[in-house]
């Protein structure tokens, strides 16, 4: 009967050190996971940055060469991926005046000429 009890004790032993183990191993999948899931967030931010970055770059050549409506739709597009980037939001302010003040000015050529 002794040899049975010990044995049982062994069993159990094993038991909660198998648990413990398991335990560890569900906590250690878990911050993995997170790991991986902060780090597949800051590569998105990444991506979302350089997309935006190159969208402004092309309107920024687009407003130079005077094209303004087309600046506009890329700038529109930066800001609806990253609404937190200033230089798509002030860029897209100038681009927006310069076709309001190209409106303008047409309209008031039209209005002479009449």
């Amino acid at each position: 009967m002794a040899l049975r009890a010990a044995a049982q004790d062994k069993l159990n032993t094993a038991n909660a050190r198998y648990e413990v183990f398991r335990q560890q191993q569900v906590k250690d999948i878990a911050i993995q996971t997170g790991l991986k899931e902060t780090q597949r967030e800051i590569i998105l931010h990444e991506q979302r940055r350089l997309q935006v970055a190159g969208l402004v770059a092309d309107a920024r050549r687009l407003y130079d060469a005077a094209q303004f409506k087309e600046a506009a739709a890329l700038l529109t597009q930066a800001t609806v991926i990253d609404p937190q980037d200033e230089n798509a939001q002030l860029l897209l302010r100038l681009v927006q005046d310069k076709i309001v003040a190209a409106r303008t000015k047409t309209s008031s050529i039209a209005l002479v000429r009449k």
